[in-house]
Order: structure tokens, then sequence, then C-alpha cells
């Protein structure tokens, strides 16, 4: 097997080359010219290009050191927002004029320009570049700050001066911040004070105008009403039983003149002949008269009423009991009667009275009950916005504790910082590099060399080797006769390979002076 590096040139491709090489060559300077003239072109806009040396800082951000369950930011502008806002800040027309008057940049440009040119100026020679975690693009680490000057000291001095300024930037506008929330918050957490207080107001006139109709008094209302009914109910059997003395003592009155010259009641006889009460004994009469009453009690469970023992007994029942009144009235005085109507008198008007009262009361109870449902609809809605403007205050108040630990934080600067990682760096190569601009002539420069050769080339329609000739089929290459020169004209080519050689020379000697000057104080 024959190795890759020692095989033969295929004859087609060695005449390729050598076709390329005879046509660079012949059109050497379409190549060459190009190619000195835009290198150093190159060359002379490195030299003239203004100097410019970049420093550079980075700062890092450091999280809240305190735990999030434990104490909530209330700053949650994002960082690259807050950063905007802050490079908005320190790049305004006042800091940066504060800026070249205190360090006394452009010196020379002030002579000439003005003032707004010169900020704009040094705003361009700002920049800052965001670091973002890996992975995780909205997330960032830290951002990098740079500044561009003639002088380098000037340079890294002006770098650790902006870096200073976003430091000091972050702490203070991070606290004005959270000072900002903690008011915002307590503005509206007076205000919900103040609204709850209004809504509980509210509430109490509500309920003492509808006092007695409300849901949690209904209840009450029902065990008053059953009292009341109770109470009604006792009033109407006294005042029955007073009813029944009055009617009682009334037909004693008008009976106790009839009565009173009659020494003992008439005699009637009953249906089985008994014998009525004597008016001797009025003792007698009256037990005579219990013993009936449960004569007749005992025989009231066994039989019905018509019966005839029960018709006697009731019978016997009535006599003795018109016997008792009369032996009662003949013992009683008239006037004791009187005194008696006139209680009993008293004591029914005053019971018709309470019973009205009592039936009043118990109209009144009955209302307040019938109107219940609608008072709970109402204090419903009432009471809704109650909880409403309670639970606005209860969160409020959370959040604005919550926010006064987070401000106290960010005052102690327990929050998110920023940390200087790299201070601003003194730089020792200027920006753009010099040999960069010049090897960026040299490549244009080829590269307008070999265009303006290939189109030299392709123009030109003279005929230079055999294979020009065989593309025309009509012609064909009888014999080859060598270019035949005369002794002047083998001086002049000489002469001029001498001077073309001299001038290649001269220029490649430029060319890698210049180089080196420019490697040497780049």
């Amino acid at each position: 097997m024959t190795n890759d590096r020692t095989a033969p040139i295929p004859d087609e491709e060695r005449s390729h080359l050598g076709h390329l090489l005879k046509t660079l060559i012949r059109r050497r300077w379409f190549f060459l010219g190009p190619l000195f003239v835009v290198g150093l072109l190159g060359f002379s806009v490195a030299q003239l290009m203004p100097v410019e040396y970049r420093s550079q800082a980075f700062i890092i951000v450091d999280q809240q050191k305190v735990p999030e369950q434990y104490v909530t930011p209330n700053v949650l502008m994002t960082l690259q927002r807050r950063l905007d806002a802050m490079t908005q800040q320190i790049l305004s027309r006042t800091r940066l004029q504060r800026f070249i008057e205190e360090f006394g940049l452009y010196a020379q440009q002030r002579k000439k320009k003005a003032m707004d040119d010169l900020i704009d100026l040094m705003r361009k020679r700002i920049s800052i570049e965001l670091v973002q975690t890996p992975g995780r693009n909205e997330d960032l680490t830290g951002f990098r700050i740079y500044f561009s000057d003639e002088d380098p000291y000037m340079a890294q001095r002006v770098t650790g001066e902006l870096t200073s300024l976003f430091i000091e930037q972050n702490v203070r506008e991070r606290t004005q911040l959270s000072m900002g929330t903690t008011a915002f918050l307590e503005s509206q957490l007076e205000q919900a004070r103040k609204d709850l207080a209004t809504v509980e107001e509210k509430v109490r006139q509500y309920k003492l105008q509808y006092l007695g109709q409300l849901p949690e008094q209904q209840q009450s209302n029902l065990q008053i009403l059953s009292s009341l009914q109770a109470q009604l109910q006792a009033n109407t059997s006294a005042l029955d039983r007073a009813e029944q003395q009055r009617i009682y003592f009334e037909s004693m009155r008008s009976q106790y003149e009839a009565a009173r010259d009659l020494s003992r009641p008439a005699e009637t006889s009953s249906s089985t002949g008994s014998m009525a009460p004597s008016s001797s004994s009025l003792p007698l009469a009256e037990a005579t008269l219990a013993d009936l009453w449960k004569q007749l009690n005992a025989l009231s469970g066994k039989f019905t009423d018509r019966h005839p023992e029960v018709v006697r007994l009731k019978k016997e029942i009535a006599d003795w009991e018109v016997a008792v009144q009369r032996l009662r009235s003949e013992r009683m005085p008239l006037a004791e009667i009187d005194s008696r109507l006139k209680s009993i008198q008293a004591e029914v008007e005053n019971g018709k009275r309470e019973s009205e009262d009592l039936r009043k009361r118990i109209r009144e109870v009955q209302n307040r009950l019938n109107m219940t449902p609608v008072r709970e609809q109402e204090l419903a809605g009432v009471v809704r916005q109650y909880e409403s403007a309670r639970t606005q205050y209860q969160s409020l108040l959370q959040k604005k504790m919550g926010s006064e630990l987070a401000s106290n934080l960010e005052q102690r600067q327990g929050g998110e910082q920023f940390r200087l990682l790299d201070p601003a760096s003194l730089p020792k190569r200027p920006e753009p590099g010099r040999l960069k601009i010049i090897a960026l002539g040299w490549v244009l420069g080829v590269g307008l060399g070999v265009v303006l050769t290939a189109l030299r080339e392709f123009a030109d329609k003279t005929v230079h080797r055999e294979s020009d000739l065989e593309s025309y089929d009509s012609i064909e290459v009888l014999a080859r006769i060598p270019t035949l020169r005369t002794a002047n004209e083998q001086g002049r080519q000489k002469l001029l390979r001498t001077v073309e050689v001299a001038a290649l020379t001269l220029v490649t000697l430029v060319s890698l002076g210049t180089g080196a000057h420019t490697f040497l104080n780049r």
C-alpha cells in the first residue's frame, strides 16, 4: 500500500497547479498590490485609531440570608427590572456630568464639544453585561460593569466608582421599596380599620333598632312567649275563680235577708225519701256534703251519670250545698259579705287588666317572632359586610406585620445584596487590539487580490497555453515555438524583475517592521 504522503501527484492535477502558479506569477501585481495597500491601510488605521483601555468589575447577587419561610421579602421587583432602573439612574445626565467634572475626563474634548456630547460619549463607553444561571435564563447570578478610557488607570478608577454606586443604589432602592410597601400597607390597614369600625357601628345600630327581632333572640322570645302564655293561663284561672266567688257572694248577699228569718233550711225528700240537712250544725252539714262527694266520685268511676244512684247523690249534694250556703250566710255578717265583694271585684278588675297586658305582650312577642326571618335575611347582608371587612383587615394586618419584618431585615442589610466579587481591573491592552486590525487588513488585502486577479484573468482573452487553442474546434496545434527576445528586451526584463524584487523586499520589510512595532507597543 502506497502512503498518501509519498503518492505521486496526477498529471492532470500537476498541470492545474502549474497553471494556477503561472497565472499568479503573470498577474502578481493584481494580487500583491491590493495585499500591501490594504495591509498598510489597516496598519495606518490601527495607528491612527484612538487607544482605549477597558476595565471591568464583577458583582455577584447574594440572596436573602434569613429563610423566606420566616421572613417573606416585600420587594417583588425582579433583579432585571431593578437593574434597568438603577442603570437609568446611574447613567443619568446629572450623574455622568458629575463624573466628568470630578475625574477630569475628556479634558481636550471639552474645549471643542458640548457637555451633552461628552455625556453621550461616556454613556457609550459604559456597558452592563448580565450573568445568568446556566440552564435557568430567568435567574441572574450577577453582572459585569465595563468602562473604556484612553487612560487605563482612569478606566479602573471610574469602573470602581460605578461599582460602588450600583451597590449603594441597590441597598438604598431596596430599602426605599420595602419601606414604601410597608407605608402603603399601613395606609391600607388604616382605611380597612375605618371601614371595619363603620360596619361594626352599622351592625350595632341595626341590632339596637331591631332589638328582640334578631335571629339569636328567637329562642329567648319563644321562652318569653311560653312564660307569658303560662301566666295568662294562670291569670285566667284565677280570674275564673274570682268570678265564681263574686257570683257566690252576690248570691249569698241576695239570699241573706230571705234566709235570715229561717232557723234551718226546708227539708226536701229525694227519690229515696232522704231527709234535708239540719241548720243546727254547720260542721255536720259540711262533713255530710264531703261524704256525699266521696260517694259520688266512687260511683262515677263505675256507673254513668244517668244511673239512679248517681242521680240521687247529685240531688242530695245540691240540697246540702244550698243548706251549707244558708248556714254560712246566717253565720257571716252582711258587712263582711260586702267587704268580700269589694275585694273580689277589685281582684277581678286587676285580673282583667293583667290578662289584657299579657295578651298585648304575647302579641308583641309573636310579632317579633314573625319578623325574625325577615331580620335574619337583612342581618345576613350586614354580617357579610362585617365579615368581609374583618377578613380584609386581618389579611392586611398580617401583611403589614410581615412587611415590617422584611423592612427591618432590609435596613439591617440582611436581604438580597450586591457583593463585589472581582474589583475593577487595571487593563493592560487597549481595545480594540491593533494586531487584530492589522491582521484584518492583511486578510482583506489577500481576499481583494484574489478577486482582482481572478477578474483580470477571466477578462483576458489572450492565448497562453495549448488548451486555450484546443477550446476552439476549428484550430489544431501543429507545433510549439518558444518565446524569442532580443538582448534589449532581455535586459529590460531583467531590470524589471530586479525592481520588482526590490520593491517586494522593501514592502515586506516595511510590513514586518510595522507588525513588530505594533506587537511591541500593543
